[in-house]
């Protein structure tokens, strides 16, 4: 059996759909970005994408099996969750079988419009979390492909008294100053917390680009908390959290900001000797929507992977995942940052 208090601080993100409705310029899932096999998001599919998704009914028993390990948080991803429609069926079934975070990633388009036509949100969904990459109506008709930043903001203020509230928005150096005024915007919608997420570089996309622009824009945590602190006088923490490192500091008015900081992760001996020695290391466990389950961001369909599925029809799933306790009881907490700066040839700023 995986370790149950190891395992339980782990969240699985799970693809609901490959779909989305919107082109956002980091994403590009329509647009074929994501290669070979790959769909949109977190969805690191094996097969094509015009192959058929598995049954609700077989991603409810892969998450019952993941379940018995001891797993206890399930964020329903994507694509967009909530173009599935049977999204909301899911979350109250995966909250059904006992899982106590159920935390929804979206981006709030479809929010107001589900609760005109249902009344509330699932039972059973702890967290809402809704990816905000801006304040500006403007700039998120860029960044989005066309988005209305508008419907967001109604879709965040119907929700703000029936479930925790958090906006994601990736941090950029070019963006620095929109700080003050995007967090007071959050404030305003009713979102509980801001979670900042320090950028990631794919560097096995295209490699040329995303270095050049990882160059550019990343900021690390301890810059963030120098200007955080002269800003609003106030000491981030470390909160605990499963794998990559997250601060935290908390507002006079019980406002919350997080960040993602990952110079620090956790890693396996597996990650020693890996294609892609990724920046997030051994932090999550990954369901796409043909089944295909993975530990890593595997945009290249190149790293072990468990094909759930057919595992599930052999009786082996349960068994099998036992290879996945290994690999999490081992993974220790290290400062990896420079080591992966030093293996892609890239230039991180000084304050990190």
């Amino acid at each position: 059996m995986l370790n149950k208090e190891t395992i339980s601080l782990v969240n699985a993100k799970v693809a609901f759909t490959s779909k989305c409705n919107l082109e956002c310029i980091y994403c590009e899932g329509k647009r074929g970005f994501c290669l070979g096999n790959q769909a949109a998001m977190e969805d690191f599919r094996r097969k094509p994408l015009d192959v058929e998704d598995i049954s609700s009914d077989t991603l409810i028993q892969v998450l019952k099996e993941l379940y018995k390990t001891g797993l206890r948080g399930i964020s329903p991803t994507g694509g967009e969750p909530m173009l599935r429609e049977d999204w909301d069926d899911l979350v109250r079934e995966i909250a059904t079988i006992g899982y106590d975070r159920v935390d929804l990633t979206t981006n709030g388009l479809l929010l107001e419009s589900y609760l005109e036509k249902k009344g509330s949100l699932p039972q059973g969904l702890t967290l809402v979390k809704i990816s905000l990459d801006t304040h500006d109506s403007k700039n998120f008709k860029t960044i989005t492909g066309g988005g209305s930043l508008e419907k967001v903001v109604s879709g965040i203020k119907a929700i703000s008294n029936q479930v925790y509230t958090r906006a994601n928005r990736v941090l950029l150096r070019s963006e620095l100053r929109e700080l003050n005024p995007y967090i007071d915007f959050c404030r305003d919608l009713g979102l509980k917390e801001v979670s900042f997420l320090d950028l990631v570089c794919y560097v096995n996309k295209n490699k040329e680009k995303e270095t050049s622009y990882f160059e550019k824009e990343f900021v690390g945590y301890h810059e963030f908390a120098n200007i955080f602190k002269k800003t609003f006088g106030v000491e981030m923490a470390p909160i605990e959290k499963w794998g990559v490192l997250f601060h935290q500091a908390t507002l006079s008015d019980g406002f919350k900001i997080t960040f993602k900081d990952s110079s620090t992760t956790r890693r396996a001996d597996q990650c020693n000797n890996c294609k892609i020695f990724c920046q997030e290391g051994i932090c999550l466990i990954r369901v796409a929507t043909d089944g295909n389950l993975t530990l890593c961001p595997d945009y290249k369909a190149e790293l072990p992977s468990y094909d759930t599925p057919r595992m599930l029809k052999e009786g082996s799933l349960l068994k099998e995942l036992n290879n996945i306790a290994e690999i999490f009881t081992s993974a220790i907490q290290v400062r990896t940052i420079e080591q992966f700066a030093l293996k892609h040839k890239i230039i991180l700023p000084e304050i990190i």
